[in-house]
């Protein structure tokens, strides 16, 4: 049996009384013997009194009594924090593209007027249904080397802000160049001509679909007068007051005059988050005639196709001939370059006495060292993009 700490009052109670009895009588029928000291009967009945007091103390005051037993106390729970709702993240919103400024929506003729040249050329104008709303119609028959325009004034404050121009257009008839031009209204100081900047795109007037046109700013050209362009190098928009379209034939530049329509819609300024970066093409170059195999003359009007080239002014394009009977390569009159990706350049196979009955190559190629016209050199130079043909002038 285990005693507790409960036991100790009735211990000291039962010992108490022990120590009294054995005090107070030293033998139980003579038989009773006791190691204590017969002197000290008193030590004994006082030891046993206080341990009887003690017991009876204890007992009543239950000092030795059991703690009460209490539950072991639940630690306070903590409250499941509600999270706080997280803030609703309203993303900043993409701005709204900036429109693109209505230069004219060319849903009337109103203020448009008509120019043509004195060659005999015509042009028409009217309102037609268009790509939105309505577009204006220009009918015109052109003579060889002929033109004719259709220009408006406008408010120079609406390309105050615009990097380019943007319109559509689609046409039928024969092939010829479509020119876009901005001019001032200087001409009582350019002995009546307008400084005129412009832009033009050969044998384009043929498209049966829209047809998006982009012109930086930077792209338009003072073309004339002389005067006028030596004194504005560029172009200064708060000095605007007219926007023209032409249509011009130019046979060099493979125009076919005759008759046609162009329809000409929504013209707008281009701003930076409109304007379509244009990428930098890998410069390729290609001769398109004469061909492979082909017999020529002493002369011959080459052409051919060209990229990646108006864009780089560190690169040129040249026109070299190789006869075969000599190791020697005679560089061409320099190619006419036009904006649309064509070039063209008379060249020479021989003389009028030389040369007959040999082959030639000729050899087309864009590099970045500069070569002189007629200049003969021993080897084609470095280049960044060729095209060969190999020809016969035959007897």
């Amino acid at each position: 049996m285990v005693l507790g700490i409960s036991d100790i009052p009735t211990i000291l109670v039962i010992a108490g009384l022990i120590f009294l009895f054995i005090a107070i009588v030293r033998n139980i029928s003579g038989t009773i013997a006791t190691t204590i000291d017969p002197k000290s009967p008193k030590i004994l009945g006082i030891s046993g009194a206080i341990l009887l007091a003690l017991g009876l103390i204890t007992a009543s005051t239950g000092v030795f009594l059991p703690p009460e037993i209490k539950p072991t106390p639940t630690p306070p729970v903590t409250p499941a924090l509600t999270p706080s709702p997280s803030p609703t993240l309203t993303p900043t919103p993409t701005p709204p593209p900036t429109l693109a400024p209505i230069i004219d929506t060319m849903d009337s003729t109103m203020g448009w007027h008509t120019y043509n040249d004195d060659k005999g050329s015509s042009i028409n104008k009217k309102s037609i249904p268009g790509r939105t709303n309505k577009a204006l119609e220009i009918t015109y028959d052109l003579k060889e080397w002929g033109w004719v325009t259709l220009n408006k004034r406008i408010d120079p404050s609406i390309l105050s802000e615009i990097e380019g121009i943007r319109f559509f257009y689609k046409g039928t008839g024969n092939p010829n160049t479509i020119e876009f031009k901005l001019m001032y209204s200087d001409g009582d100081v350019y002995n009546g001509t307008d400084t005129t900047f412009g832009f033009l795109i050969n044998a384009a007037t043929v498209k049966d679909d829209w047809t998006s046109v982009e012109v930086p700013c930077n792209r338009l050209e003072c073309w004339w007068s002389h005067k006028s362009c030596d004194d504005n190098p560029g172009l200064d928009l708060n000095k605007v007051r007219k926007i023209e379209f032409a249509i011009s034939n130019k046979p060099e530049d493979g125009d076919v005059y005759g008759s046609g329509r162009v329809i000409i819609d929504d013209v707008q300024g281009i701003v930076s988050s409109t304007l379509i970066p244009t990428p930098t093409p890998t410069p390729h170059v290609e001769i398109t005639t004469p061909t492979n195999g082909e017999n020529v003359s002493m002369t011959y009007l080459a052409h051919g196709t060209h990229s990646g080239l108006i864009d780089n002014p560190s690169l040129n394009l040249y026109v070299l001939v190789h006869p075969h009977p000599t190791d020697k390569w005679w560089v061409q009159n320099l190619p006419t370059v036009f904006s649309d990706g064509r070039w063209q350049t008379t060249i020479y196979f021989g003389t009028e006495t030389q040369g007959i009955g040999d082959y030639y190559t000729v050899s087309a190629i864009i590099a970045t060292e500069d070569l002189e016209v007629a200049e003969t050199l021993s080897r084609l130079p470095s280049y960044v993009a060729e095209s060969h043909v190999t020809v016969t002038r035959p007897i």
